[in-house]
């Protein structure tokens, strides 16, 4: 095999120095076997202190591990959870560099089956598919959100059906299909990056401006979610980070969806049920964005003049908490993928999300009004900063130099300032996520 493109010092930025030193050790012992090469993915298996062997997937790209939204495409059966890389994918990538003479190539999936007739591939699905209860309820959620070769979400025309969406989302919250231990040895372990693909099936219709379809999916994993965490509360450390990213991903499909006066009702009862819930145990106000989107949407006192260029402040009173501020986002998002962009500017404005405006403005090709704006109204290097790679990403390098160099003039803060979430190549808004998304 040809070495590849990468060496140690690519895969010790992945992990935290404790991680590196665990991993290299694990490598140094000749815990990884199992080493495949299936085109662009790489899998291993790597004896740890469970008696079966921890599997490690891991997506490669020229140069280096493959990323999406800036997150590694890295996988580990184990349950590390406490950012970067875990030790057993370092050991498996230190192992992949320095003996690639051990690694075994084999074809990518996609080549396999290639060949196959669509009876040959249903013979095989359905001979799995008996063994395996779980590829069933994968299936059925899989093809209720579309059909396995991807399609515009914008363009469906059928409903999204919420019943396997919520049969898969129970399925991966009670870890009946999970090879790993929870806790104890006893509980199964939830399976949160299951949960976690299974919520971004909603971000491409999302993206389409399709709401209801995105609510056909985020409603049932809510409605899973809720029962299942308050049996796990009292020991969960991550499972409830969910929670703000389903309801500001709610917020959104209602503020883009043209819900009738009953369906609206109907949500915002389950969803008060469904907070009512979690307040008990201190997941105060987590749902409540979505609430006050569906109870205010865009008819909130002052918000139409504000949109208009008529106002300059918002909210009116001039002050607001943190929902305010997520529903605000929420809003801004919407504008942003409806193209309604000068509405966009006008609440970023007066909301002082001026990172947002200015981003926007990059995105509009006013590159030099952005710029202006930045100098009046950035009062530290991280905006500066977030702003001038928003810049170099649209090709604007002369202009993002310049503004980094007056940028170096202002203090740093160590907090980013409100107002500022640019991300993805420039988009203003960047769609929320939960913390640690992929911890390995």
């Amino acid at each position: 095999m040809t070495p590849p493109p990468f060496g140690e010092h690519t895969i010790r930025a992945l992990a935290t120095e404790e991680s590196f030193a665990r991993g290299k050790s694990y490598f140094r012992s000749g815990a990884v076997s199992e080493l495949v090469r299936r085109g662009d993915v790489l899998t291993a298996q790597v004896e740890g202190s469970e008696f079966a062997p921890y599997v490690v997937t891991v997506r490669l790209r020229e140069g280096g591990v493959a990323h999406t939204r800036g997150v590694t495409e890295t996988r580990c059966s184990c349950p590390y959870d406490w950012g970067g890389a875990c030790k057993h994918v370092v050991a498996v990538l230190l192992k992949f560099v320095a003996k690639p003479g051990e690694v075994v190539e084999r074809l990518p999936l996609a080549d396999m089956l290639r060949d196959l007739d669509r009876a040959a591939l249903a013979a095989l699905l359905i001979s799995r598919a008996e063994e395996d209860p779980g590829l069933v309820l994968w299936l059925e959620a899989e093809l209720a959100v579309g059909a396995p070769d991807g399609f515009l979400a914008g363009a469906r025309r059928t409903a999204v059906d919420p019943k396997p969406i919520r049969r898969q989302a129970e399925a991966l919250l009670s870890g009946r299909n999970s090879r790993r231990r929870g806790w104890s040895d006893d509980v199964p372990a939830v399976d949160e990056d299951g949960v976690a693909a299974l919520i971004d099936k909603a971000r491409p219709f999302l993206e389409a401006g399709d709401g209801r379809n995105a609510l056909a999916i985020l409603e049932p994993v809510t409605e899973a979610l809720v029962p299942a965490w308050l049996e796990q509360a009292d020991w969960d450390e991550t499972l409830h980070e969910f929670f703000p990213v389903l309801g500001q991903l709610i917020a959104e499909a209602v503020l883009m969806s043209d819900l009738a006066p009953g369906e609206r009702d109907d949500l915002m009862a389950r969803l008060d049920v469904w907070q009512g819930e979690l307040d008990g145990y201190g997941l105060d106000d987590h749902l409540q964005v979505a609430i006050d989107a569906l109870e205010q949407g865009w008819d909130e006192i002052g918000l139409a003049d504000v949109m208009a260029g008529r106002g300059r402040t918002w909210p009116l009173s001039g002050q607001g908490d943190w929902i305010m501020e997520r529903l605000t986002e929420a809003r801004l998002r919407v504008l942003d993928i409806g193209g309604r962009a000068e509405e966009f500017l006008n609440l970023a404005r007066a909301a002082g999300r001026h990172g947002d405006h200015a981003a926007m403005l990059v995105r509009l090709a006013r590159v030099a009004e952005a710029a202006a704006y930045a100098r009046k109204q950035f009062r530290s290097a991280e905006e500066v900063l977030l702003l001038s790679q928003v810049l170099k990403e649209a090709g604007q390098i002369d202009e993002a130099l310049e503004l980094a160099e007056w940028g170096l003039t202002l203090k740093a803060e160590e907090d980013r300032p409100m107002g500022l979430s640019v991300s993805r190549a420039g988009c203003a808004i960047a769609p929320p996520r939960w913390p640690g998304e992929n911890p390995h």
